[in-house]
């Protein structure tokens, strides 16, 4: 009886007797599994410690960068930027003196529309469009 008291050392609170068959069962029953690079492929497969530090570094700065763009109002100062380099656009457009500039600008559009349509037409990699479809 005195055997099966549980120990109060005994942190999972098992008795002595429970105690001492589980370690004989395991010390009789133990079994060596081949590792065969197993263990090395999954510590290969593991992040580094340096790319998390470097994803913690990056995140970290992207979240920092947009709290001071909309504290210091980088959306206003994005609208201005807008404003002022559309504003230059348009004064240069308007500023060349050729009579009829809207069939000048339709023709340059059309031009520029015809080219991306046969650049995607004859240049673009088939395989790539396959990779997308389902």
């Amino acid at each position: 009886m005195e055997n099966d008291r549980i120990s109060p050392g005994t942190e999972r609170g098992i008795s002595e007797s429970d105690e001492a068959l589980l370690t004989a069962f395991f010390n009789d029953n133990r079994q060596e599994i081949e590792d065969n690079g197993f263990s090395k492929a999954v510590i290969r497969q593991l992040p580094n410690r340096n790319q998390r530090l470097a994803w913690i570094w990056t995140t970290a700065c992207w979240v920092v960068g947009i709290v001071m763009f909309f504290l210091l109002d980088g959306v206003g100062a994005l609208q201005k930027a807008a404003q002022t380099v559309g504003g230059q656009i348009m004064e240069r457009i308007f500023a060349i003196d050729i009579p009829l500039k809207l069939p000048v600008i339709i023709i340059i559009s059309a031009g520029i529309l015809a080219w991306v349509i046969v650049a995607n037409l004859f240049f673009f990699d088939r395989q790539e469009i396959n990779r997308f479809e389902v």
